[in-house]
């Protein structure tokens, strides 16, 4: 599948067969206005609805991560942790981006859903790239779809 460069036509995307959608915390927290705030997150959400329309239209999976953290989860500064509150489960903050048309067939992985337990991956266990990639497609697999190959970039 060819990145997306340029516009956000469809002519820039051409999923197939194979292919899975993965969408790694498009959360309001991490976008402007959010407690932990990438400058900018927001503008990419017309090129992944333009994913996700593509990848509905064709019936292709779709996965989208989410932090979804207790209120005393072990990262946030109250508890020794580095980071401020944010992604608490069912709170404002841990919702999905406003305007991302994430179609109801999409497969959500909640992750760090523990007080205790931190997780910067939507695929428990070791984070070494292959691993991950490993993880990703058993993921799929168990969901009764394709087996994918998946690139992780650092």
């Amino acid at each position: 599948m060819p990145a997306v460069s340029g516009g956000v036509g469809e002519d820039k995307i051409a999923p197939a067969e194979g292919d899975a959608l993965l969408l790694v915390d498009m959360q309001k927290d991490f976008l402007p206005g959010g407690a932990l705030a990438v400058a900018g997150g927001d503008e990419i959400i017309p090129v992944l609805n333009c994913y996700l329309a593509r990848f509905t239209a064709l019936g292709l999976p779709m996965i989208a991560t989410r932090d979804w953290h207790p209120a005393d989860h072990c990262s946030f500064t109250a508890q020794g942790g580095p980071w401020p509150v944010h992604c608490v489960a069912g709170s404002p903050g841990a919702g999905f981006a406003e305007g991302l048309r994430l179609p109801a067939s999409a497969r959500i992985v909640s992750k760090a859903t523990g007080s205790g337990q931190e997780a910067y991956s939507g695929f428990p266990g070791p984070t070494s790239t292959v691993t991950c990639a490993t993880r990703a497609s058993s993921a799929c697999s168990s969901a009764g779809w394709p087996p994918i190959t998946a690139c992780l970039y650092r």
